[in-house]
């Protein structure tokens, strides 16, 4: 019997309908297993894609140094002295060859902002031209602080898109205009939406402790005097942690498919018992072996084949309900990431060619079962 043979396939039918319960049970086993790892795997998949969102474009080998209380005394400075950071700090960092950027930040709470009758009050973030290439921000309109306004001290400011929403309800684009911020006007020179509120570190804490340390009369072995984040090694461990996750994963989502699978060679066992003497006359009729080994091989594939199309498809469709509600609570409503929990197309891929192996493994034993049975004894069978 050839492939596209109907004949072949309508019996194929036949003997799953007349053990319908049996093949429901055992469909529904494949169904879940191939659900739950579909789905498993696109949850996976969404962290992933959110933690990478959440670090934008930031640099990833970038040291943070916060100013603290010292600990030892030094050149005739006493310890416990409170110290501050300036701009010549900062010019002193960006001149080590070990350096690309450097920027000044200053957080610097919460703010009064109005415009006209609008006012709110938003959280303040001071930064040097240099950060945009740390830790980029999207600008949607307009342009971020350069070196010509921090060298002529402009009154001039980036807003994000809160506080556009707020001043300037309708406003396509608000720069140029002039907000009152505390008690002082700057001008709007851009809007920004924030790419990212992460950061990350590397190990050239070293050296440029030494050279600040030595600008404040600081011990270089004072370890106290300085908050430094050097958090590469850090960044590596979050990442080998999303990879752990996917294979757990995987390994949970296969778990399950395997159980379903061995339900489909159960109930094919079973066929092949209740079909005992249909066996032994197609074998005394001289049926090739092979004949016998297709049949049961195509039982078991078109069982397992259906039950996980219509599970990948299912689980498929939830993860759409789930990029929808995302994208209208979070990426709508808090302007946050575009994120999808959706899987790769390979990845679903994937789990199907393991479903389609999974069938044809599970049809083996019973296939073997069935070649086993001798012409006389299966005629003899009552």
């Amino acid at each position: 019997m050839g492939f596209f043979d109907t004949d072949r396939w309508n019996e194929i039918w036949q003997t799953i309908s007349r053990n319908r319960k049996r093949s429901i049970m055992t469909a529904l086993g494949v169904f879940w297993g191939i659900f739950m790892l579909t789905v498993l795997l696109g949850a996976g998949m969404g962290l992933g894609r959110l933690f990478r969102a959440q670090l934008g474009d930031m640099s990833t080998n970038t040291l943070l140094i916060q100013p603290s209380q010292t600990s030892l005394p030094y050149k005739g400075m006493p310890k416990n002295r409170w110290w501050r950071m300036n701009n010549d700090d900062v010019e002193n960092v960006r001149g080590l060859k070990e350096v690309q950027y450097a920027s000044g930040v200053y957080w610097g709470g919460e703010i009064h902002c109005s415009y006209n009758e609008r006012k709110g009050d938003y959280s303040l973030m001071g930064y040097m031209p240099d950060y945009q290439q740390i830790n980029p921000q999207k600008i949607i309109y307009g342009r971020f602080i350069n070196d010509v306004d921090m060298a002529q001290k402009r009154k001039v400011c980036v807003i994000g898109t809160q506080i556009q929403k707020d001043l300037f309800p309708g406003m396509e684009d608000p720069t140029g205009k002039v907000i009152k911020v505390n008690n002082s006007y700057f001008t709007i020179i851009g809007v920004m939406r924030r790419q990212s509120t992460a950061m990350s570190f590397s190990n050239v804490e070293r050296t440029c402790k030494s050279v600040i340390f030595a600008k404040h009369l600081i011990s270089p072995d004072d370890e106290k005097a300085a908050w430094c984040m050097a958090t590469a090694e850090m960044f590596d461990k979050v990442m080998s942690l999303f990879w752990g996750i996917g294979f757990l994963t995987w390994i949970v989502g296969l778990g399950t498919l395997l159980a379903g699978i061995v339900g489909v060679s159960n109930i094919m066992l079973v066929l092949v018992k209740e079909r005992t003497q249909e066996i032994g006359i197609r074998r005394a009729l001289g049926a090739p072996p092979t004949a016998i080994i297709s049949q049961i091989l195509s039982e078991s594939f078109i069982l397992t084949f259906i039950a996980g199309v219509v599970g990948l498809t299912a689980a498929v469709g939830v993860l759409s309900v789930a990029d929808s509600i995302y994208y209208q609570a979070v990426t709508v409503a808090q302007e946050g990431a575009e994120i999808s929990w959706q899987i790769s197309f390979g990845t679903g891929m994937l789990a199907l060619f393991i479903l389609v192996a999974g069938s044809l493994l599970a049809g083996v034993i019973p296939a073997y079962r069935a070649l086993s049975i001798k012409a006389v004894d299966a005629i003899r069978e009552e």
